[in-house]
Parts: C-alpha cells; sequence; structure tokens
C-alpha cells in the first residue's frame, strides 16, 4: 500500500472540496514581469483583526486571523477567500506608493516553477521590478538582484505585508527518518531516500498554510517555522523552487532539486532581455513523495491567504482548480498510476 492509499484510508479522499466539488489543482499563469524600476520607502506594519476559521476540501484549518495589509485601506488577507474585487492604487506614504494593489483571485493563484510567474496583471519581461501586487503581496526576496527582486528586501523588513520572510520544513509523518536521512515506509530495505519540501514566504502566511496542511488530510508534520536566512545554504534557494504562488509571493521548494533554468548564471540581464531557451530541469521521481507533493500543492492553492475583495470577504466552496506546469505533469503521473494500480 503506497503512502498515499494508508492517507485516504486513515483520514479520507483529498479530492473533495467543501461543498463536494472535486478540485483537479492549481490554474497555471505563466506571464512574465513588467518593466521600470519602483521605489520602496516606509510603511505601516501588519495588523491583526479577528475572522473567522477557514477551513481546506482536506478537512485541514486555521485559526490565524484576517490581517489587514499595507496600502490596501480596509481590506485584508484572509484564507480561503474568493479575492477579486477591485483594482486600487497604493496611497501615498505607504511603500511602492502609486503600484496597483488587488484584484486577483482564487483561481489565479499558481503560477510556475519560475519567479516572476503568476500575475494576472502588470506583466512585461521577466524581471519583478516595478510590478503591481494583485493579490496584496510583495514577491519573495531572494537577494543578488535576482530577477529584479531586490526592491522587496532584506528578508527582515517591517514593512513587508504579512511579516518577515519565513520558512519550514515539509515532511510526511509516512516518513522514517534514519540517521537523518527520510525513507518512505513502503520502502523495507530502506534504500532510497526521500527530499523533504519546504515553504517560503511571509510569516503570516507560512503559520497560516502550516496549520492547514498540519491538519488536513496530506499527513503533515508539525514542524518549525524559521527565519528566511539567505545566507544560510541548507536553506531554500531559488534554484530549488517547483512551485510560486500568489504573483511569487510564496514558493515551495524542494530539498535536493536543482532547477538550472532557475540559476543565476542562466537569468537574463535585463528586463528587456530574451530569457534563455533552456528548458525546466524534471522533478526527480524516484526521490519525490508525487502523492505527497500534489496533496500539499492543491491545500497550498485553497489555504494560501490573497487579498480580499472587499472589507467583507467572501466564502463558500473552493473554485475548481486546474493544474499545470512542472507538478501539474506530475500529478497527471499520479492519477494514472492511482487508475491502473
Amino acid at each position: 500500500m503506497s503512502p498515499m492509499q494508508r492517507r485516504q484510508k486513515a483520514k479520507g479522499k483529498t479530492s473533495k472540496s467543501g461543498g463536494g466539488k472535486k478540485t483537479s489543482g492549481p490554474v497555471v499563469t505563466k506571464t512574465s514581469g513588467s518593466g521600470g524600476g519602483g521605489g520602496g520607502g516606509g510603511g505601516a506594519k501588519t495588523t491583526l483583526t479577528s475572522r473567522p476559521t477557514g477551513k481546506s476540501s482536506t478537512g485541514g484549518s486555521t485559526s490565524r486571523p484576517r490581517f489587514k495589509l499595507p496600502g490596501s485601506k480596509k481590506r485584508g488577507a484572509t484564507p480561503f477567500t474568493k479575492g477579486g474585487g477591485s483594482i486600487a492604487k497604493i496611497p501615498a506614504g505607504v511603500a511602492f506608493a502609486g503600484r496597483n494593489i488587488g484584484g486577483g483571485t482564487r483561481e489565479q493563484v499558481y503560477g510556475t516553477s519560475r519567479y516572476g510567474s503568476g500575475y494576472p496583471y502588470d506583466g512585461y519581461g521577466s524581471y519583478v521590478s516595478g510590478r503591481g501586487f494583485p493579490f496584496g503581496f510583495w514577491p519573495v526576496y531572494w537577494g543578488g538582484g535576482y530577477y529584479g527582486g531586490d526592491e522587496y528586501g532584506p528578508e527582515r523588513n517591517s514593512s513587508r505585508p504579512g511579516g518577515n520572510l519565513t520558512t519550514t520544513r515539509l515532511q510526511s509523518t509516512f516518513w522514517t527518518n534514519i540517521s537523518d536521512t527520510l525513507y518512505s515506509r513502503d520502502d523495507t530495505t530502506p534504500t532510497l531516500a526521500i527530499h523533504a519540501f519546504n515553504l517560503v514566504g511571509d510569516e503570516e502566511s507560512v503559520r497560516a498554510v502550516l496549520d492547514v496542511l498540519v491538519t488536513s488530510g496530506c499527513s503533515v508534520a508539525n514542524l518549525t517555522v524559521v527565519p528566511l536566512d539567505l545566507t544560510n545554504t541548507s536553506q531554500p534557494q531559488p534554484e530549488n523552487a517547483v512551485q510560486y504562488y500568489r504573483s511569487s509571493s510564496f514558493a515551495l521548494t524542494l530539498d535536493g532539486y536543482i532547477n538550472s533554468a532557475s540559476s543565476r548564471a542562466n537569468m537574463p540581464s535585463s528586463n528587456s532581455t530574451a530569457v534563455p531557451n533552456i528548458p525546466d530541469t524534471p522533478i526527480p521521481t524516484n526521490s519525490t513523495d508525487l502523492a505527497f507533493l500534489a496533496c500539499i500543492n492543491s491545500t497550498i492553492g485553497q489555504a494560501l491567504p490573497i487579498l480580499d475583495s472587499s472589507a467583507f470577504p467572501k466564502f463558500g466552496n473552493v473554485p475548481e482548480l486546474q493544474m499545470g506546469g512542472l507538478v501539474g505533469l506530475l500529478w497527471m503521473a499520479v492519477l494514472v498510476l492511482r487508475r491502473y494500480a
């Protein structure tokens, strides 16, 4: 019996939404960035207000409250909200004043494995500098001028919506740890190591998503959330990303995976320079728990906080999502394996 079959037997199938609607995964909106510069500047700190508990289609939930975002007036960010609403301008006196904010919907929350993907508007070139914030959040900061993202740094920035950048390790409770090496419990020898995943994003979002994953049918271990430290090479790096979400403001990375297409060496020299035609490095299927990846990827897309459409967020059945990109191809393989297993 596979790890996924065990999880389904123990906690029920994970393919139904709260209203009984099937979800097949994320929409991949592959766009390129918007050109131009754009200043940072000071901004208001994130503040919390009380909101209802959210719940995912896999049964997971979070008690993390809704939190207000700088520049969004009365609107805030909430797990499971549908998003949408009008696109506004960030007012004067707040970081990135004059840029667009809001309008992104839950159906548009998925990007690809490439930094700068997942923008429903304000897309030009490959750099993220000068862009708006469709979901209310800044892109992940990777440092070193990576695709124009330095204006959103550093990792610890009191103006960043949702708080400082953090990371946490994701591993399944169905894996066995032997001498700090992870193995599938089906591997009785054991012989083949399994690589763990990581979340990268603002602290409020990472904690909200982790809450849901731990209580969902994905069987995620509850591990520590720590500050992102780009000088620590044992922490996630941009080449490790397998999926970006919410206009590249949230990432899922895979330990041991190096996507040469996302390496700094292959980055274009400017926003107007063509991106090298380099294919994504395939995710290693022999050391990746594909069922676990499919489950956490789908749940992240449903639970990740995004900017509400108004001061009163709309909840309801999770919209049907469609998957694409590297993770989408692997999910199709999982479905085939399930059918013929």
